[in-house]
């Protein structure tokens, strides 16, 4: 019961300085942050974790670039968008044989879209000023709140998990 309590009351931090500061970290809002933590807390931190994230939050530009750049206004072009962001991700999930999970890339689109879109869907001509700086948002909100699960294991005395891999024989491998 105590590591709950002390991995919210840092995760609550985390979010109060998101708040606190939002000028300074480019966040309109704490929820993207809130979320980086739950999902680190909640899965196993792994290096591949936010990079997935972050190659998520990148494919949902690249399609959204595509329909700034080249498609016209409809629901096509979204369509198009949608399927081109969701088949990088596919493709990174499976050529890293799952080390960069496809559900935290589909997070990534999540947090980049939510982020971004009301300001494409105002004004899509200014896409590369505006889109830019939707994607820094994004990565500081990864960045504080995968520091804010780190800090939140560490306090409530969890350790992180072990990600080096051992090419020691097992136990059953010796004769």
């Amino acid at each position: 019961m105590l590591p709950s309590f002390i991995r919210g009351a840092v995760v609550a931090g985390a979010a109060a300085l998101a708040a606190a500061m939002p000028s300074t970290f480019g966040l309109t809002s704490v929820w993207p942050v809130l979320l980086v933590a739950a999902v680190a807390i909640a899965r196993p931190l792994r290096p591949g974790l936010v990079v997935a994230v972050m190659i998520g939050a990148m494919s949902w530009w690249v399609g959204l670039a595509l329909r700034a750049a080249v498609l016209p206004d409809a629901t096509s072009s979204l369509i198009l968008a949608a399927v081109v962001a969701v088949a990088i991700c596919t493709v990174a999930a499976a050529v890293s044989r799952e080390r960069l999970p496809l559900w935290a890339e589909l997070i990534g689109i999540a947090l980049f879209g939510a982020i971004y879109e009301p300001s494409f869907a105002a004004e899509p001509t200014q896409f590369l000023s505006q889109s830019v700086l939707a994607l820094a948002s994004v990565v500081v909100a990864i960045g504080l709140g995968t520091l804010a699960a780190i800090a939140a294991d560490l306090a409530a005395g969890t350790s992180l998990p072990d990600t080096r891999r051992s090419n020691a024989p097992t136990a059953e491998g010796v004769a």
